[in-house]
């Protein structure tokens, strides 16, 4: 049977990377909805999540810029992002890490 893909492996290789792009999707849309009550520094975790993972953050003075906010402002934001971040890993940790 010849169709879209001819062999096995290349149907499940398919299938696994499907698998995986819901999976990060999933994972991103959880990690957003953990920031919803401070839509200040969801801004800077949506401008992570669009710069991918081979791509660093934004410089602080461009997200500044982008964001309509000082530098020291997206600096606090970043650390408080960071404390955030710790005490969700922490969590999950504790929880099995149901989540992640």
């Amino acid at each position: 049977m010849m169709g879209r893909y001819s062999t096995l492996d290349q149907t499940c290789g398919h299938l696994l990377h499907a698998e995986a792009e819901v999976f990060e999707r999933e994972r991103i849309t959880w990690l957003l909805r953990q920031f919803d009550t401070e839509p200040e520094l969801k801004e800077i975790v949506k401008a992570t999540v669009r710069s991918g993972p081979d791509m660093p953050l934004s410089p602080t003075n461009k997200l500044a810029q982008l964001l309509d906010a000082t530098v020291e402002e997206i600096e606090n934001r970043k650390k408080r992002i960071k404390l955030r971040l710790t005490k969700l890993a922490a969590s999950c940790n504790v929880e099995g890490a149901k989540h992640v």
